[in-house]
């Protein structure tokens, strides 16, 4: 029986060699990642494969190397809904849309307005972003042709399914009240769900995109953005320092210069990219690029 200290670095070992996998199959940097919260996911991974201990979990994902996916979507948590933090979507309604709106108003096809929320999970963050948008040009009289909004994840089951726009009718109890007109019944989609209607569906693009990831230093429809406005929210607290630098980098050549930045409620702006943004607004973590 081998002693609690030959089992510790045991068991290190194997974590290091599940990182390692993670890493190699999925291209993201998750050695970076905070090692309890991996820990913990990993965890619920082995719980529900019925392994006794990272040792022999790292086993199972050599002889099922299809775990590696369903760890991926255990470490990548899809937390979301519709107009989550309904202050912050009310502040960039009074606060944002409308003088964005005014100067670009004169453009033919309606205002140009570019939008990024990255790590969008199912999507309820680009299309609230959608909605919100559309929403505000429709009262306005002004069209929408010339609106980009995109929402990028890591996981592309998560993707996949956003593309779609389906949600369970009990998760869009509130949002109806003051969206119904942008979701859509249909018999083939049962009675328990709505769909996003085709006309904000169509107004925003999804892609796989790990925003830690050093291969890429932006998305493929953001090549050449200049975003006017780009979420990234409760993503930078599960990385050290090293990657929320680089990920702070991305995001900076993205924005254009006035554009905004908002952050999850529990985030703040790395020092060292303090120069580059101002606070607009401290209660929902929102900055804009100056810099």
């Amino acid at each position: 029986m081998a002693d609690p200290v030959s089992r510790a670095a045991g068991d290190e070992e194997a974590f290091r060699a599940i990182v390692g996998r993670l890493e190699e199959w999925s291209g993201c940097p998750f050695s970076h990642y905070r090692a309890g919260t991996l820990r913990r996911r990993m965890e619920r991974r082995m719980a529900i494969t019925g392994q006794p201990d990272l040792a022999h979990y790292l086993c199972y994902i050599t002889e099922n190397p299809q775990e590696l996916e369903r760890l991926l979507d255990s470490v990548t948590l899809k937390v979301s809904e519709f107009f989550r933090d309904h202050g912050l979507f009310q502040w960039l309604a009074t606060h944002w849309l409308p003088p964005l709106v005014e100067a670009r108003s004169h453009l033919r096809g309606g205002p140009e307005i570019r939008v990024w929320s990255a790590a969008c999970a199912h999507g309820e963050e680009p299309y609230s972003l959608a909605i919100l948008v559309v929403d505000y040009l429709d009262r306005k009289g002004l069209g929408t042709e010339n609106c980009t909004i995109l929402g990028t994840d890591i996981d592309p089951s998560a993707v996949e399914r956003a593309r779609e726009g389906i949600y369970p009718k009990e998760q869009l109890a509130k949002v109806m009240e003051r969206y119904g007109a942008y979701f859509l019944s249909h018999p083939r989609l049962g009675p328990d769900r709505l769909q996003v209607v085709p006309r904000v569906r169509n107004l925003v693009d999804f892609a796989c995109f790990d925003l830690s990831s050093p291969r890429y230093t932006a998305p493929p429809a953001a090549v050449f953005a200049e975003y006017d406005l780009v979420f990234v929210r409760n993503v930078m607290i599960y990385y050290d320092d090293q990657i929320k630098g680089e990920m702070m980098a991305k995001l900076h050549r993205a924005l254009r210069r006035g554009g905004l930045l908002v952050l999850g409620r529990s985030e703040r702006l790395p020092g060292s990219w303090e120069p580059f943004f101002q606070e607009v607004e401290r209660r929902f973590k929102v900055y804009r690029r100056v810099g």
